[in-house]
């Protein structure tokens, strides 16, 4: 094979793979339920742009002023998707603890009517039986 058919496989090869890509990745999360990981990745990238801040103030194309309010302004960002991920987690905590306490009741429950159809003694209560 020549090298131009090489290259032209590979290229198409990566041009159906970028094509598919979004098909294969995992499924994206519904509105309004953005997982933890996007907002700690969101605020990661919050703190990038403080440090390129802070590294143009030392170069001086930023002034003290303008990086003390610009960096303020990010760390607030920040500090909001901080408490968005805080609520997300308290939030999910509690659904947890209403599915435990559904299953605890279940449990209970079932517990009970077996007793019930055994008879307090273990013994089997059946019509007909002696």
């Amino acid at each position: 094979m020549s090298f131009p058919a090489v290259l032209g496989l590979l290229l198409a090869a990566l041009a159906i793979a970028f094509v598919l890509y979004p098909l294969a990745r995992p499924g994206r999360p519904q509105p309004g339920e953005e997982p933890r990981d996007e907002l700690a990745l969101r605020r990661a990238a919050i703190y990038r742009e403080v440090l390129d801040l802070e590294f143009d103030r030392k170069l001086g194309k930023l002034s003290e002023a303008d990086y003390r309010t610009s960096s303020a302004a990010l760390l607030q960002r920040a500090a909001a998707l901080l408490e968005q991920a805080a609520v997300a987690e308290q939030e999910l905590d509690a659904r947890l603890e209403q599915e435990i306490a559904a299953a605890r009741v279940a449990v209970d429950r079932r517990r009970r009517d077996g007793a019930t159809e055994r008879g307090g003694d273990g013994s089997s209560r059946t019509a007909g039986r002696a």
